[in-house]
This record gives C-alpha cells, sequence and structure tokens, in this order.
C-alpha cells in the first residue's frame, strides 16, 4: 500500500506566531479502472456515485466541486487498468457512508467476475508541532479517525521529545561554553606543578576524599577545541537522544494509536541515528559497516570518514538541525482503519473456499479495506501459500499453479484458520512469511 505525501507547506512565520501543532486529516480514494468499464462514463458513474452518497450533510456539495474540477481530465487519461486517486478533506465525508458504499459495489463487481475494479481508502493524518526551529511531523496512513485522546497523547510526546532534545543541546552548548574558563584555571594549576584534583570536603574545609587525581597536561589536552571533553559530550547527545525516542517517545506513540509494538512506529532518521550511535559507543568494524552502507542521509550531512567514530559541536548541530524536521511514519499494516471488525464463520469462508472453481479469485469485500488482509493461493493439492497483499509474487503463484485458487481474506490469522478447515499446511512465501 502506497503511502503518500499529503502534507501543505507549512508557514514558517504562522508558527513562530502560534507556536502551536498543526494537525490535518484527509483521505485519499482510489479506484483501479477494471475490464469491466471499458468507458470512461461508466467508470466514472461509479466513481461520482460511491463518493456523493457519503458525503455528510454539511459538505455542501464540495465533493461534486472537487470531482468535477479534477477528475474528468484525469479519467480520461486513463489506460485501461489505469489508477485515479483523489483527495478529499475528512470533514465531508461520512466513512460508514463510504465503505457501506464500497461494500455494496464490491458484491456488484463480485458478480461481474473478471472485474479488477477495487477500492482502497487510505488516510493521512499528519500531526506537525513546530517551533522557529523547524517542524515535527508524524505522518500515519490507515486510519480514518483519530480519538481526541490520541490526538492529546501524541501531541505531548512530540513536544516533550523536542524539548527535551533542545534541553541536552542547551546543556552541550553551557558545558562547552565553560571550557575556557577550564583551560584558564588549568594553567594556573599547570604553573604550580600541581596534578588536577577533584575532593570532596568536611564542615571545616578539610578534605574529606579525593575523588580524581590526573596530571593537568592531560585535562587541558581534553579541553582544547574538538578535544575528548567535546568529543564525549557529542557522543552523549547522540546517545541521550536515541534512548528518549526508544524507550519514551516511540512507545508512547505505539501506545496512544494502539499499534501492536512501537516497532511499527518509525523514522529514518532514528534508522540513521542508531547505526551512528552502534558506531560511537561500539568502535567496531561491523558498526562502521553499518552506518556507511545503511545510514544514507547521516553518512552525507555529518562528511564522518572511516576509522573516526567521533564527533564534535559542528556535527552536533548538524544533527539537531536533522532533529527539527524529524518525519514519523506509521506502518499502515498496524492499523486497521478505526472500524470494529464483524465477526467471521472461519468455517464459511473455508466452505467459499471449496465450492471456488479452478482459475478463480474472489475477495471478501471487507479484506480489500483492511491493510492487514492476505490472499491465500491454493489448488486442490495439501498445501497453500498465504501471501501479504502487497507481496507481487501472489498474482505469479496463483497464475503459474496448476488448477490454482485466490482468495483475499482479511488477515493471516483468518487465512490460516481457513487453511486448518480445509486440511491444507501452509506453504511459506519467503518473500513476506511473517
Amino acid at each position: 500500500m502506497e503511502i503518500l505525501d499529503q502534507g501543505k507547506e507549512i508557514d514558517a512565520e504562522a508558527i513562530e506566531d502560534k507556536a502551536d501543532d498543526i494537525v490535518e486529516q484527509r483521505t485519499v480514494v482510489r479506484f483501479q479502472k477494471g475490464v469491466d468499464f471499458e468507458t470512461f462514463e461508466d467508470f466514472r458513474e461509479l466513481f461520482l456515485s460511491i463518493l456523493k452518497s457519503s458525503e455528510l450533510s454539511k459538505g455542501e456539495k464540495r465533493i461534486e466541486k472537487i470531482t468535477e474540477s479534477d477528475t474528468p481530465s484525469q479519467l480520461r487519461t486513463l489506460p485501461k487498468f489505469g489508477a485515479l486517486e483523489m483527495t478529499f478533506p475528512n470533514s465531508i465525508l461520512d466513512f460508514d457512508k463510504l465503505y457501506s458504499r464500497i461494500r455494496e459495489s464490491q458484491i456488484t463487481i463480485e458478480k461481474m467476475r473478471e472485474s479488477g475494479l477495487y477500492v482502497e481508502n487510505l488516510t493521512t493524518t499528519l500531526f506537525q508541532v513546530g517551533w522557529p526551529g523547524g517542524t515535527l511531523t508524524l505522518r500515519c496512513t490507515g486510519v480514518p479517525k483519530i480519538s481526541e485522546e490520541a490526538n492529546v497523547e501524541i501531541k505531548s510526546t512530540m513536544q516533550q521529545f523536542s524539548s527535551d532534545c533542545q534541553m541536552m543541546l542547551i546543556w552541550f552548548a553551557a558545558i562547552l561554553g565553560s571550557q575556557n574558563a577550564m583551560r584558564d584555571h588549568l594553567n594556573h594549576i599547570a604553573k604550580q606543578d600541581e596534578p588536577f584534583t577533584i575532593n570532596t570536603y568536611r564542615p571545616d574545609g578539610r578534605v574529606d576524599s579525593v575523588l580524581a587525581r590526573v596530571s593537568v597536561d592531560s585535562v587541558i589536552s581534553a579541553f582544547t577545541e574538538a578535544g575528548d571533553f567535546e568529543r564525549l559530550y557529542a557522543k552523549a547527545f547522540v546517545v541521550f537522544t536515541y534512548q528518549i525516542w526508544e524507550e519514551v517517545a516511540r512507545p508512547k506513540i505505539a501506545t496512544a494509536l494502539k499499534v501492536e509494538k512501537p516497532d511499527y512506529i518509525t523514522a529514518n532518521l532514528m534508522g540513521d541515528w542508531r547505526h551512528l550511535r552502534n558506531w560511537l559507543v561500539h568502535r567496531t568494524k561491523k558498526a562502521e559497516s553499518d552506518f556507511f552502507s545503511k545510514a544514507k542521509t547521516l553518512q552525507m550531512v555529518l562528511n564522518m570518514q572511516p576509522g573516526d567514530p567521533s564527533l564534535t559541536a559542528n556535527g552536533v548541530a548538524t544533527l539537531m538541525q536533522q532533529l527539527n524536521h524529524m518525519q514519523v511514519d506509521v506502518n499502515p499494516q498496524s492499523l486497521d482503519f478505526g472500524l470494529e471488525r464483524s465477526p467471521i464463520d472461519v468455517s464459511m469462508i473455508a466452505d467459499l473456499a471449496k465450492g471456488m472453481e479452478a482459475g478463480q479469485q474472489i475477495a471478501l469485500p471487507e479484506a480489500l479495506m483492511y491493510p492487514s488482509g492476505v490472499s491465500i493461493v491454493f489448488n486442490d493439492g495439501p498445501t497453500a501459500t498465504i501471501h501479504e497483499r502487497d507481496c507481487s509474487y501472489a498474482d505469479k503463484d496463483f497464475r503459474s499453479l496448476d488448477g490454482g485458487c485466490l482468495l483475499v481474506v482479511t488477515s493471516r490469522e483468518l487465512a490460516r484458520g481457513v487453511l486448518e478447515h480445509l486440511g491444507k499446511t501452509e506453504h511459506k512465501c519467503v518473500h513476506c512469511t511473517r
């Protein structure tokens, strides 16, 4: 399922004035023009009827205005099996009606047998937290509506993550800013030919214990520009920000969206960040190889060289610029369109599969609406293959299988239940099996 970036350009001055989050919700409705819709008129009629019947009363015929202005020219240029995608504000669509009409159209299309028309609903929800330094964006595709409670939690989590990163940078800058004063103090100690010592003291001023004692020269060397002290705190910045993302922000966003596990919440920047962190901390050949082969963005902007896993203040500033424009994505297969799924009788689906003829393809109406939908490819043999909906090998498998059938259902769990009723074992698809 394609994830479409439907974000609008953010006005920096408006963000600075409001200093608040911007929430946009919109829906992409995709139609595939199939073999039973040879003419523009037939296809356009179905397209418009589904959308118009799904418009909220307060929509004031906005759907008609949108489709009348944009659709005809797009549709006329479609090839025989082309697809059409239109974007609509969520505020003008009644999703219950939309899903109902999709189901009705699927029943009609199923009777046509060979039709390639299908309807997908993709929703892109953008949560954008803006401030003068940049905009953090969370992009969800696959849910028509996010609850107010989740909305508040996501906003709070993103703002806190941004604030924590900025505070860490301020600490880093403040500590580096004290280097000159520290060097002056160290030079004074060096003139007295004394080691650099850190003690604890009793109330009367006498030394209680010695905590650290090192040569002054080694400390002066560490406090030079781009020295060990600066590099150490730069590494701490990388480790701290990654742990805040991994242990706090990412799980909170997953919980707010009721996503099964935090792994479904992804950020390309944080993927690169992980490889950078591993190289800085572990300093192994594998960590170095992973950074230069996988961390494409950070490798380019940091201009680091193999054999030198270290950062300076300039590198930290570059990382902060990247953080200020970070985008977070939610795996659409982890979301369910916010609908309550109807109970499904597995034995009934198994009976449907038993009655299928060689070469036949059937899709349960809801299976085309849920990102978790899967395809079962089977024949009268003892095995069957379950493919993820976006697995390109499903169709190849179906066409190459002697007497093959293809059944699309709502989830892998349901598919395995159907195979159990049919007395078939699952053949693993190496390309998509989890």
